[in-house]
């Protein structure tokens, strides 16, 4: 998990095995990283009441510098809390290319035609060695 405390350069160097060193064992190979874009994230209203499946939900967010947290309140009481780092498009693209991985393609909801940006909620990046 790459979190707020990882400088970048340390990933190429890092005991823990990087994706650079995943992609070292499938020579040719490429990985494909699907993410939120905080670009879009941000956007999103902090409180917001919505059904999914039957079931009515209230959502909160808050922000902690790029750590993004949600909390769901459901109507019988319980919850769910998540939290994540979340990335622009040029900050996952920096962190990739610190870690000696290059990004042969960057799209939005899988779509070669759709280039990340904050129109859009999902960004999947195709990285490679060097």
């Amino acid at each position: 998990m790459l979190d707020d405390d990882v400088e970048p350069a340390s990933l190429a160097t890092s005991t823990t095995p990087p994706i650079s060193r995943c992609c070292e064992e499938w020579a040719g190979a490429c990985v494909v990283i699907d993410l939120y874009n905080r670009s879009q994230i941000e956007t999103l209203p902090l409180v917001e009441s919505y059904e999914r499946g039957g079931r009515k939900v209230e959502s909160t967010r808050s922000w902690n510098g790029a750590r993004h947290r949600v909390e769901l309140r459901y109507a019988d009481g319980s919850s769910d809390e998540v939290e994540f780092r979340l990335y622009t498009p040029g900050e996952f693209a920096e962190l990739t290319r610190a870690a000696g991985l290059r990004v042969s393609l960057a799209c939005a909801w899988f779509s070669e035609s759709l280039a990340p940006s904050a129109e859009h909620a999902r960004m999947q990046f195709v990285l490679e060695r060097g």
